[in-house]
């Protein structure tokens, strides 16, 4: 905990050399490495967690090992302070040998302070915390405010032995410290009279902290930890830059999730996910806001935020908050990676490359992600496209040095997409949009040697507006979902669109969205499932009983497979299984296509509306969803009150949340999600692209008669490739 000063200097004196003799007793297997690998160092543990001699650990019950009962001096040092202990122990510092800056953090020193009596000690030996300096002579007791940094040098010829006991305090020990002199402060230099304690005789029984380590931490000991949090950062805040107000935002929201899930699970481990992706989604944006923020101390405001708030929440204990050395960086990684949009050319340093509009804030496309997707990306040689209408991109999201690279190009309104290693198909405002792979273009993209497919532009067929929604290749030939006019329709030369197939309750064809048509699924070559959110043969009819009208229906008997569903999208056969997201529930679920029986296999934080598989994961769309009256009286509004938007990788073994990539700001809605299985780093270029005008694809045959040095003299060369 924060002190006042950085020394404090209490009352208590004792002889040094009865306690060193003690000490020089004590078999030399009693030391051991110290807890923080700190070289030149070893500790001997009096207290500790269940009276074994483990010093790094923090958790459990503490009690004296068998080394304090053959001490008994050190008993009277413990039990002058008049207060429960606390992991308590013995410092061998060896001779020339210094410090690194230490900070105490975590939860653990929430409430706590460490109490420093040096045993043996020389007049050469400083003490440095924060910007005051001093020596503490043997045979006396201090406080040092650890949370500001402290450190110590031992230049002489001899170790340094000293005593650190951490303890929580009383009324009367936190009385004794309110009068004790501040040695700093010529104020307050001697400002109590010295108490010499009394070494001889058995001590008296020695009281220690008996709390039991929790598995889950309590929503109140979260909150109390939060405001503690803001309190600090807000002291330490300075400048314009400082990030706290969105910070603040950050962990209000933590600790909003954390007490709704504790309400319903409690120290259940069934709530185990969802305490997980509370902490995942604190750390990721801990990174994303504070990232770069160092504090007074030295320490990253981010590495704050991990260590008091997520390290020992889940599964108990507190292990991972002990002392901190800064010179150590090891651990910073133990924060989730970022990305955060940023323009083209500062990519390398964001992390993220984004094409924003003109007019349009870059930063506003940030996003945050755990480190497993890029991991998962990485291991499949795989990567994502991601349609969000609302914000007017198609997303490209790929693993790069262990993070996730997520590339903005701008389109109007995209929504559906059909994709595979060699074609894509984009459907947009008024217009599909069709593009090819050409692998020897992506091989001269910048940064050379990075990409592995460019998918280029071929074809921009107009249909007006019929409201895309997916669209699926059935072989070669493209089906559309025309939810404006109710059917499912492909494309010819002469037409806008050419209808195919209609739900047996729609009448005809007009153009007003009578059931909203909108998922789309293909089978063995063959359109197969449909989704809609209504049955209405009226315009607009379905938004009357959009929270459970929709239905899924299969193709071939024009019949309902099951009714009575939440905002239907997304159906998909995948390992001999019927899926779809039920929207309006936020969950992902499989359909038995029998008795048309539907089994909830995870509930996720969003509006789920595209999806698409990788092995045993599913990659599913999520999207925050407008307080309208499109959106209003579905049943996700009540389950969650913070909505997210992005992508969420569900094991479907389990139903357990693995990974996720969540938008922030700009982009609230997700509509489809494909996963671009082999492809690792691609890109999709637009018509206005500089390397687009000078990029051919020629026939096997032609290329044949191609005279290379015109085509190297143009530019660039592609060879058209079959559908994959």
């Amino acid at each position: 905990m924060n002190l006042e000063a950085e020394f404090i200097r209490l009352p208590y004196r004792f002889d040094a050399e009865v306690v060193a003799r003690e000490i020089q007793a004590l078999p030399a297997t009693a030391w051991q490495t110290h807890p923080q690998g700190l070289a030149g160092h070893a500790v001997l543990a009096l207290v500790a967690s269940q009276g074994k001699p483990e010093p790094g650990r923090l958790s459990g019950p503490m009690q004296a090992t068998a080394w304090l009962e053959k001490a008994p001096a050190l008993g009277h040092l413990l039990g002058m302070l008049d207060s429960a202990i606390g992991r308590s122990m013995l410092v061998r510092v060896d001779a020339g040998v210094d410090s690194p800056t230490l900070v105490d953090v975590g939860a653990y020193w929430h409430r706590r302070v460490r109490v420093i009596m040096p045993l043996a000690s020389s007049s050469q030996v400083s003490w440095r915390c924060a910007e005051g300096e001093t020596s503490i002579p043997p045979g006396q007791a201090w406080l040092l405010d650890g949370r500001r940094g402290y450190a110590y040098r031992n230049p002489g010829p001899d170790p340094l032995f000293f005593l650190a006991v951490d303890t929580v305090g009383s009324a009367a020990f936190w009385s004794v410290v309110n009068s004790a002199d501040r040695p700093l402060d010529p104020d307050r230099a001697a400002a109590m009279s010295p108490r010499q304690v009394n070494l001889a005789g058995p001590p008296g029984e020695l009281q220690t902290e008996s709390r039991p380590a929790s598995r889950v931490r309590s929503p109140w000991e979260q909150e109390s930890l939060v405001h503690s949090l803001i309190a600090e950062l807000g002291a330490s805040g300075s400048g314009d830059n400082t990030p706290l107000a969105p910070l603040k935002s950050a962990l209000e929201q933590f600790l909003r999730q954390w007490q709704g899930v504790h309400a319903r699970h409690g120290d259940d481990p069934a709530g185990d996910p969802a305490y997980r992706q509370a902490l995942e989604q604190l750390l990721a944006q801990a990174r994303n806001l504070a990232g770069a923020w160092t504090l007074p101390n030295g320490i990253r405001a981010a590495e704050l935020i991990d260590r008091t708030l997520v390290a020992g929440a889940l599964g108990g204990g507190d292990d991972t908050t002990e002392v901190v050395a800064l010179t150590d960086n090891s651990d910073q990684d133990r924060v989730d990676s970022i990305s955060a949009a940023a323009s083209p050319q500062s990519e390398d340093a964001a992390g993220t490359a984004a094409e924003p509009g003109p007019g349009h804030d870059p930063s506003a496309l940030r996003s945050v992600h755990t480190r497993s997707l890029p991991a998962l990306l990485k291991q499949a040689a795989s990567s994502l496209l991601i349609s969000t209408y609302q914000a007017g991109k198609l997303v490209i999201a790929r693993e790069s040095e262990g993070r996730l690279n997520t590339h903005f190009r701008v389109f109007n309104r995209p929504m559906g997409l059909a994709a595979d290693r060699a074609r894509l198909a984009l459907g947009t405002a008024i217009t599909v949009d069709t593009f090819r792979n050409m692998p020897d273009v992506a091989a001269k993209l910048e940064p050379r040697g990075r990409h592995d497919a460019a998918f280029m532009p071929r074809h921009s067929h107009i249909t007006g507006n019929i409201d895309i929604h997916e669209m699926a290749w059935a072989g070669d030939e493209l089906w559309l979902v025309n939810t404006r006019f109710s059917c499912l329709c492909t494309l010819d030369e002469a037409n806008s669109f050419v209808p195919r197939w209609r739900p047996k309750f729609i009448s005809g064809y007009a153009a007003e969205d009578r059931c909203h048509l909108n998922g789309l699924e293909v089978v063995d070559g063959k359109p197969r499932y449909v989704t809609a959110l209504g049955t209405s043969d009226q315009a607009g009819g379905w938004r009357e009983n959009k929270a459970g009208g929709g239905v899924l229906i299969d193709i071939d008997s024009n019949e309902f497979i099951c009714r009575g569903l939440s905002m239907p999208h997304s159906p998909r056969w995948y390992e001999g299984k019927l899926w779809v997201l039920e929207s309006g529930n936020g969950t992902l679920a499989t359909v038995d296509v029998g008795t048309g029986q539907v089994e909830t296999v995870a509930a996720l934080p969003g509006f789920t509306r595209g999806l698409d598989f990788l092995g045993p994961y599913a990659f599913v769309g999520l999207s925050q969803v407008r307080e309208s009256a499109v959106f209003s009286g579905i049943a996700l509004t009540e389950r969650v009150s913070e909505r997210n938007c992005g992508v969420w990788v569900v094991d479907i073994r389990s139903g357990q949340t693995v990974a996720f990539l969540r938008f922030e700001d700009a982009v609230q809605e997700v509509f489809a999600v494909s996963v671009l299985q082999g492809l690792r780093f691609p890109d999709v270029l637009s018509p206005g692209d500089p390397i687009v005008p000078l990029s051919y694809a020629l026939p096997t045959e032609a290329l044949r008669e191609v005279i290379r040095p015109q085509i190297q003299a143009g530019g660039h060369s592609g060879k058209e490739q079959p559908a994959g």
